[in-house]
C-alpha cells in the first residue's frame, strides 16, 4: 500500500538497512473485536524511518513469579481477631484493667478464642507474633517465615525508543515536524459523537516495529504508543537563524504490544 514515507535523515534514505542501521515505523489501522490482542489490523502504508539510536534497543521479558508470605499475613489478621475478641469481650462483661478476659467472666470471648488456639497461653501466642511482625526473632518467627513463589502469568512487553534529531538543513527541520506529528496523530483518538454523559472515540493507530537489518534481533509485534514526549531545542534551547526552527528536538516513544507472548512467539522470533 502507498502511503508516506518520512525518514531522517534524508541523506541517508538509501543507507538505511545497508550502511546504517535503522527503525521502521508504520501505522496500522486497528478494526473490532472482542480483545485487544485479537483485534485485525490493516497497514497504512505511512512510514518513518529513523537510525538506530547510539545506545542500542533493549528489551525485557516479563513473567510473572513473585513471592508470596500467606503465613505472616494470615497472622497478622489472626492477632487482629483476638485483639477485637479480647475488647468485645471487656466490653460486654465489664471487666476492669488487669483483669484477663476468659478468666473471669464464665466462658466469654476469651474462653472461645483458647479453644480455638488450642492453649490456655494465647496471650503468648499473640505476643510471639507481635515479636515477628515486628522482625524480632524467636521460635514461632522461625516457623512462620516461610514464603512460596506464585506465578501469575507473564506481563505485556513495553519498547522504549530515545531519538535526538539534529536537522542539518531546511528540508531536515520540516522532515522532523512532520515526523513528530506522525506519531501524535496516529496516537491520538478520532473523536465521534459527544453527549453530556459519554464520549465516543474511535481506537488510535498501532504501529508496526521493525528493525533493518533485523539479524539477531527480536521481532515486535503490533504495539500502541502510550506516549510520545518531545524536547526542542537541545540542552540549552536555540534556533536557527534563517528559519527559526530548533536546532535539535529530542523525541521518546513508549510502546506497549498488544499480545503476551507465549512460548511458541519466543521460539518464532518474538
Amino acid at each position: 500500500m502507498a502511503g508516506t514515507k518520512l525518514i531522517f535523515p534524508k541523506s541517508y534514505k538509501s543507507q538505511f538497512g545497508a550502511k546504517v542501521p535503522a527503525i521502521r515505523f508504520e501505522a496500522l489501522e486497528i478494526g473490532t473485536g472482542r480483545t485487544a490482542s485479537t483485534l485485525p489490523v490493516t497497514g497504512t502504508g505511512n512510514t518513518v524511518w529513523l537510525p538506530m539510536p547510539q545506545a542500542g534497543h533493549q528489551t525485557s521479558y516479563q513473567q510473572g513469579w513473585s513471592e508470596g508470605g500467606g503465613m505472616k499475613a494470615g497472622l497478622s489478621s489472626f492477632l487482629s481477631g483476638i485483639m477485637s475478641a479480647t475488647k468485645e469481650s471487656q466490653g460486654h462483661y465489664g471487666l476492669q484493667a488487669g483483669e484477663r478476659p476468659g478468666l473471669n467472666t464464665g466462658g466469654g470471648a476469651g474462653d472461645s478464642i483458647k479453644q480455638a488456639v488450642g492453649t490456655t497461653d494465647w496471650e503468648g501466642v499473640m505476643d510471639e507474633g507481635l515479636k515477628h511482625i515486628s522482625g524480632q526473632s524467636g521460635l514461632t518467627g522461625r516457623v512462620l517465615a516461610q514464603s512460596f513463589m506464585a506465578y501469575s502469568g507473564p506481563g505485556y512487553r513495553s519498547h522504549s525508543f530515545a531519538f535526538s534529531l539534529k536537522p542539518e538543513s531546511k528540508d531536515d527541520s520540516t522532515e522532523i515536524e512532520n515526523i513528530v506529528k506522525f506519531f501524535k496523530e496516529n496516537s491520538a483518538p478520532m473523536q465521534g459523537n459527544v453527549s453530556e454523559l459519554a464520549r465516543l472515540y474511535k481506537v488510535p493507530n498501532v504501529f508496526e516495529i521493525t528493525f533493518h537489518p533485523n539479524a539477531g534481533l527480536h521481532r515486535i509485534k503490533p504495539s500502541a504508543l502510550e506516549t510520545i514526549e518531545v524536547k526542542y531545542g537541545g540542552e540549552k534551547y536555540n534556533i536557527f537563524k534563517d528559519d527559526q526552527m530548533p536546532v535539535q528536538v529530542d523525541i521518546s516513544l513508549n510502546f506497549k504490544e498488544l499480545a503476551i507472548l507465549n512460548k511458541k512467539d519466543v521460539v518464532g522470533g518474538f
